[in-house]
């Protein structure tokens, strides 16, 4: 059906399928077989009828299309492909239905504070820090070593602050995601010369230049990178494909932020320099990262701002089009198992 363009589902509304009246056991076996290999596990009932609703049972099918015959796919249609209910990161679709928010359309002020709210306290708070951090031989299990851990240079109240952000931003992550990145070694203070901070991959030390809390966003930053570089390969990899399809046909450049990269309408309209998302580096290919990597630290980093200014980004449109929200949205699946 799909290779002749059944892809609408008004043309497949008050169509069935079953297997019940055939005669031949083993023909309906290989039947019922072929009705789960192609659509799916949950393509028949337990009465061997198809199971699917119509609009879900076209999506399949238009998917199997492109996979047999590939087109170019446009980054909406990859941003709408994020919902599809059975996909793994269907809680994500789950919590920006029930906030009311779309892939598509202008938001509220009101569906983005619940969507905030939602995704900020998805999951039990927990002191990530004492969790993910490694412990010397010397040091207790009961022993909170989080302020160990934090470079002295910081003063208590700034250690307080790092160690708040930390644990509202992994409060986000799937837990199952988080217990499995590489533990930190410590937090450090990154000198004036080496920016705002960073995340070093093979040492696993995060360095922040401050820890007021006016660098909330640094710091959720670096955060990204760590769950970033240490996630599955093949999120990973689609992130990375993602970015490609993005820049493609585009030329390499000067970034307005700092930095060689792609522009390709990662920066909001309201803020041209803010194109640090297409950065790239040298050394990627060498540590098997696709390029991109500055893309989910940059979209994510926003979760720190208020309801009032994220939404500013959520609703932001370039020729008609939400770059900001559909690089956004793809980088979001990081935080969901």
């Amino acid at each position: 059906m799909s290779r002749f363009g059944a892809t609408m589902p008004e043309r497949l509304m008050n169509r069935s399928a079953s297997v019940q009246k055939i005669k031949d056991p083993a023909l309906a076996a290989r039947l019922r077989e072929s009705l789960k290999k192609r659509l799916g596990v949950d393509a028949l009932d337990k009465d061997g009828r198809l199971a699917i609703p119509a609009r879900e049972l076209a999506q399949r099918m238009q998917r199997q299309a492109e996979q047999e015959n590939p087109v170019e796919i446009s980054p909406l249609q990859m941003t709408l492909d994020l919902f599809e209910p059975e996909r793994k990161d269907s809680a994500m679709a789950g919590l920006m239905k029930k906030a009311g928010l779309r892939p598509r359309g202008e938001a509220t002020l009101g569906q983005v504070q619940s969507f905030l709210h939602a995704l900020k306290n998805r999951h039990p708070k927990r002191n990530w820090m004492k969790e993910k951090i490694y412990k010397n031989l010397y040091e207790r299990d009961d022993e909170d070593i989080s302020f160990k851990k934090i470079s002295s240079e910081f003063s208590d109240s700034g250690k307080a602050t790092i160690l708040k952000n930390m644990n509202e931003f992994l409060r986000m992550v799937d837990p199952e995601i988080v217990e499995k990145l590489p533990p930190l070694v410590r937090i450090s203070k990154a000198r004036k010369e080496e920016g705002r901070g960073y995340y070093e991959s093979v040492s696993h030390v995060i360095a922040y230049f401050s820890s007021d809390d006016s660098y909330k966003s640094t710091h959720f930053h670096e955060l990204i990178h760590w769950v970033h570089y240490n996630c599955d390969d093949t999120k990973k990899k689609k992130i990375g494909d993602y970015f490609q399809k993005r820049i493609k046909g585009e030329k390499i450049g000067f970034l307005k932020w700092n930095g060689q990269g792609y522009s390709d309408h990662f920066a909001p309209s309201f803020d041209k320099k803010n194109d640090y998302a297409g950065r790239i580096y040298g050394f990627e290919s060498r540590q098997g990262m696709p390029d991109g990597v500055e893309m989910p630290s940059r979209h994510l980093q926003m979760l720190a701002l208020s309801p009032e200014e994220f939404l500013r980004y959520w609703n932001d449109r370039i020729h008609g089009r939400y770059y900001w929200r559909m690089a956004f949205l793809r980088s979001l699946t990081l935080l969901f198992k």
